[in-house]
C-alpha cells in the first residue's frame, strides 16, 4: 500500500544500469549505494514506510507520486530511461500533472555532469540536485563517491537530505489535498523569497541558505532551472518571481559564470540587475565572502561596480562582505522584521533557567558524563535524548526537545559521521517542526575515537569543538560564553 492515497507507488527510481558497475571489485556501485541510503532516509524523514521502486526491481512504470530520475551521459543514451521518463510524464497528467501546487513531481538527481542543453526535454526547467562537485584548477567535473571514499559521506549525505526534505513538502502537498485537510499551521509558509542562482563555487553556500530559508518555513524561487534559458526567456521569468517575492538574497562568487544566449552578461549580473530595476519594491541581501578576489577581468569589473556603488537608505539594499554566519544572522534579521516579531532572544520558552539539549547516542551515555556535569554546574537546565519507547515516542520526543530548548550541544564520540550529518540537519530544520525562537547557540562536540573525518571538520553554522582528550571545561567555554551573551 502506497504512503500517499490514490497512487500504487510513492517514487520510482529511474537510472542506468552502466551507472551501477562497481569502480573497485570488492565496492558496491554507486546506485545500490544510494538506493540504500534513499530508502533508509526516507521513512526517517516522512515517518513512515514508502513504496519505492526502481529500474532494476519494477517490470513496469506504475502510477507514482514522484519519480526520481538519475541524470549522466549512459542516461539520456538508454532507450529504456527515456521511455519510463516519458511514460511516468504521460501519467502524471493525467494524475495532477509533472508540478502539484507549484511543487515538482520530478526529481532531477545528477550524478555526472551533463551540460544543461543535454538534458531531455521532460527535465529541462526543473532543479537539479548536484551528487558532483567541479574542480576549480582543471574545471572539470567529479562524480562524489561515498561507496570509496568516506570522506565525501557527508557531502553526499547533505545533498541527499535535501532531496529527501523536498520529496517530504511534495508528499504533504499531496497528502493535504487527498485527506481535505489543511497543513499545520507550523509548516505554513511565511514569506517567499528570490535566492538567486549563483556559480559553482558558491553552490554549497547556496544550498545552506536553501536549507536555512527551509528551516523557517519560506516559499523559494526560482523555482525552475535557470539554466538553458535564451535572455528574454529569463529575464520574463525572473521579473516575476521577484515580483512574488518579499526580498531577495544575491550570492557573489569569484566565478562570472553562465552567459544566456542572446546576452552578454552572466546570470548573476542579470539577476541584480532585474533586482535593481524594481527599486525600494524589493528589499536585498547581496553578500560576498571576505577579500572576494577573482582572474576574470569580467567578474572583477562587477565586483567593484558593487563596491563603489552607494546604496541609499530607500533602495533597502545590504552590501556584505562577511563571514558565513553573518549572513545567516541578517537574513534572520530581515525575516523577523519582515513578521513585525519581537527578536527577544535572552527569554527562554522554558522560562529564565537557559536549556540546552545535548544530542548523543547511546554508545556514548558514559562520554557525555562529564559535559552534563559541567553544563549543570554553569546552572543550565540539560535536556537528553530518550532512549525507551517504540521508535515514533522517541522521535516525538527527540523534536519536542528541539522545539523548547535554548541550545543544542550535539556529541559525536563512537558515531559515524552519516549519524552527525542526520543530527545536524535535525537541527537545521527546528523551525519546520513549529520551533518558536531562535536558538541561541548550536556547537558540535567531536570526541575520541579521533578519525579523519572529525580532525577536518568545520561548519559555518556551528561552533565546533574538537577534543580528542580527557574532558575539560575549557573545551565548552566558548559555546557557554555565546549561549550566556544570547540569554543576556
Amino acid at each position: 500500500m502506497s504512503y500517499v492515497p490514490g497512487f500504487e507507488q510513492d517514487l520510482f527510481i529511474s537510472h542506468s544500469p552502466i551507472d551501477n558497475k562497481p569502480l573497485a571489485k570488492s565496492e558496491e556501485g554507486w546506485i545500490t549505494f544510494f538506493d540504500s541510503a534513499f530508502r533508509a532516509l526516507l521513512p526517517q524523514i516522512i515517518g513512515a514506510e514508502a513504496q519505492v521502486v526502481s529500474s532494476e526491481t519494477a517490470r513496469r512504470l506504475f502510477n507514482c507520486a514522484a519519480l526520481i530520475s538519475i541524470l549522466s551521459p549512459s542516461y539520456i543514451k538508454a532507450e529504456s530511461c527515456l521511455e519510463e521518463l516519458t511514460k511516468f510524464c504521460q501519467i502524471a497528467e493525467k494524475t495532477g500533472g509533472l508540478r502539484f501546487k507549484n511543487t515538482a513531481r520530478i526529481f532531477k538527481v545528477i550524478k555526472t555532469y551533463l551540460p544543461p542543453d543535454n538534458h531531455p526535454q521532460e527535465l529541462k526547467g526543473f532543479r537539479g540536485y548536484d551528487f558532483f562537485e567541479m574542480n576549480e584548477q582543471t574545471g572539470r567535473p567529479r562524480e562524489l563517491r561515498p561507496e570509496l571514499n568516506e570522506e565525501e559521506r557527508p557531502r553526499f549525505f547533505a545533498k541527499l537530505y535535501d532531496l529527501v526534505y523536498d520529496i517530504d513538502s511534495l508528499f504533504k502537498e499531496l497528502l493535504a489535498d487527498k485527506n481535505r485537510q489543511m497543513i499545520d499551521a507550523s509548516e505554513a509558509i511565511c514569506k517567499t523569497i528570490y535566492l538567486a542562482e549563483t556559480t559553482s563555487d558558491l553552490n554549497d553556500v547556496h544550498d545552506q541558505i536553501r536549507r536555512e530559508l527551509l528551516n523557517r518555513n519560506c516559499a523559494i524561487l526560482p523555482d525552475i532551472e535557470l539554466q538553458g534559458l535564451n535572455s528574454n526567456e529569463l529575464c520574463d521569468y525572473v521579473r516575476q518571481a521577484l515580483g512574488k517575492s518579499e526580498f531577495s538574497i544575491h550570492l557573489i562568487g569569484q566565478h562570472f559564470g553562465i552567459v544566456p544566449e542572446g546576452d552578454t552578461r552572466s546570470l548573476i549580473e542579470i539577476q541584480h540587475e532585474l533586482a535593481t530595476d524594481r527599486g525600494p519594491k524589493n528589499s536585498r541581501l547581496i553578500w560576498m565572502p571576505p577579500e572576494l578576489k577573482t582572474t576574470d577581468s569580467r567578474q572583477r569589473e562587477f565586483i567593484d561596480s558593487l563596491r563603489r556603488y552607494e546604496f541609499s537608505p530607500e533602495e533597502n539594499v545590504e552590501l556584505l562582505e562577511t563571514p558565513l554566519d553573518e549572513l545567516i544572522a541578517a537574513i534572520s534579521h530581515v525575516l523577523r522584521d519582515e513578521n513585525n516579531e519581537n527578536d527577544d532572544r535572552a527569554l527562554s520558552p522554558r522560562g529564565q533557567t537557559l536549556s540546552v539539549y545535548l544530542i548523543y547516542d547511546k554508545v556514548d551515555e558514559q562520554a557525555i558524563r562529564p559535559l552534563t556535569e559541567c553544563l549543570r554546574d554553569e546552572r543550565f537546565e540539560v535536556e537528553l535524548p530518550a532512549f525507551e519507547g517504540d521508535e515514533a515516542t522517541r522521535r516525538k520526543a527527540h523534536e519536542g526537545n528541539l522545539q523548547l530548548s535554548d541550545a543544542v550541544l550535539i556529541f559525536c564520540g563512537q558515531t559515524p559521521d552519516a549519524w552527525l550529518s542526520c543530527k545536524k540537519d535535525d537541527v537545521q530544520r527546528t523551525y519546520g517542526i513549529g520551533r518558536a525562537h531562535p536558538l541561541l547557540a548550536q556547537a558540535i562536540y567531536l570526541a575520541s575515537p579521533e578519525k579523519d573525518f572529525k580532525k577536518d571538520y568545520q561548519s559555518h553554522e556551528f561552533t565546533v569543538v574538537k577534543n580528542f582528550d580527557r574532558f575539560s571545561p575549557a573545551a565548552l567555554s566558548e559555546f557557554i560564553s555565546i549561549l550566556k551573551r544570547g540569554g543576556g
